[in-house]
């Protein structure tokens, strides 16, 4: 494997794992971005388009994060030199 198809495969790693870590975001911080707000100030916080992250919320990303990160744990053996 030369240099250009190890810096690729790194990145592709890289690249997989921080999206990753992006989606844990609202995990963190508690707060989910609404896919609609009605308009009104009833809106978690006053701030439209936010509410709480919920234990069902969390399931789902951590579900997808999981399968994200094994997809990048797999590519990366396969291309890996043995």
């Amino acid at each position: 494997m030369d240099k250009f198809e190890q810096a690729a495969r790194d990145g592709d790693f890289i690249n997989s794992i921080a999206g990753a870590r992006d989606l844990l975001q609202p995990i963190i911080t508690g707060e989910i971005e609404r896919g609609h707000c009605v308009g009104r100030a009833e809106c978690y916080g006053g701030r439209r388009g936010l509410r709480k992250t919920k234990l069902v919320d969390a399931v789902k990303i951590a579900k997808t994060v999981e399968i994200l990160l094994n997809r990048a744990i797999n590519k990366f053996e396969e291309d890996s030199p043995r």
